[in-house]
């Protein structure tokens, strides 16, 4: 490789990167990891378990308790930054559903990953997630 090829290798690879570091890339991957994220929270309503794959505590009819009016199921929004997103909710009783409320014997079914409780992304997270990253920024990187 000569000198020349080199060095316009070199500023085709600085101009992916430059393109990368744009807003226009980085709203595209949080929209997407927003999008994904919602899709994952809704997987585990029928599935009755936690974003690291714990079964909730069944209740008293054995239904699919968070499934009775799908309101909750429904409710996810995202925000987006040009910094990152957020997935939020409008339903009054999510956080009592996510943490539980012994004072009324209600416990706790997850459908969102706390750090609090566990640093670490949950492993079906984490794959989704990177597989989302992956498809936004390849094109951006390939010549």
């Amino acid at each position: 490789m000569s000198n020349a090829s080199a060095y316009a290798e070199l500023a085709n690879i600085r101009e992916k990167l430059g393109t990368l570091a744009s807003d226009r890339v980085r709203v595209q991957l949080h929209q997407r990891l927003a999008d994904e994220t919602i899709l994952l929270i809704q997987r585990g309503f029928p599935r009755g378990q936690s974003p690291y794959g714990i079964p909730w505590k069944p209740n008293k009819t054995r239904t699919a308790i968070l499934l009775k009016t799908w309101k909750l199921y429904k409710s996810f929004r995202r925000r987006l930054t040009v910094k990152g997103f957020s997935v939020t909710t409008n339903v009054r009783y999510a956080n009592a559903q996510n943490y539980g409320r012994p004072e009324i014997n209600l416990p706790a079914r997850p459908f969102m990953p706390e750090p609090r409780n566990s640093p670490v992304l949950p492993p079906a997270w984490r794959r989704v997630w990177d597989q989302a990253a992956e498809e936004v920024v390849h094109p951006y990187i390939t010549t």
